[in-house]
């Protein structure tokens, strides 16, 4: 055997370094889909509480500002799973509101809960924020941060780097 036919130290890491990069590649393409799960998981346990175990608010509107802002994480979320699988993130939307859909129902099961069309309303509300806040930021982001960072941090010219 040769030496030449040996497979060189660079080869053998640029291998090693795809798979790691093909690895890393699969975690950042389900990562919002893992966490999208989660947060279904999350309402699915929240829901399952009997209805009695909440603690009283004197607020009047108070469980319909916790579904909002729970649906409007959902919603950012599912919006960054269906961009991020090059789907339009209005399914994020239908996939919210069939969500809250299946919340309220499943409340049907659950003692001392309801079935609420004020609910579902809130949950709704609060996925098309989530959508929205979602749309924004994808749109504006980069205009943005170009405002807020005019120029650039590292420097092509060396000589512009130097200290005295």
């Amino acid at each position: 055997m040769k030496l030449a036919d040996l497979p060189n130290r660079e080869s053998a890491l640029s291998g090693h370094n795809k798979i790691i990069k093909l690895r890393l590649s699969a975690v950042a393409k389900y990562r919002y889909g893992v966490l999208l799960a989660a947060w279904c998981l999350l309402i699915f346990i929240m829901s399952s509480v009997p209805g009695n175990k909440y603690p009283e608010v004197s607020w009047e509107y108070a469980d319909k500002f916790v579904h909002i802002n729970l649906y409007l994480l959902g919603g950012l979320l599912a919006s960054m799973w269906y961009a991020s699988r090059k789907w339009n993130p209005a399914f994020a939307l239908l996939f919210c509101a069939t969500y809250g859909l299946s919340d309220e129902l499943h409340q049907l099961m659950v003692p001392r809960r309801s079935f609420s069309y004020g609910d579902l309303a809130a949950d709704c509300v609060g996925a098309c924020l989530g959508v929205a806040l979602y749309s924004f930021i994808s749109v504006y982001r980069p205009p943005l941060i170009h405002k807020l960072v005019p120029y650039p941090i590292m420097s092509d010219n060396p000589e512009r780097m130097k200290t005295t």
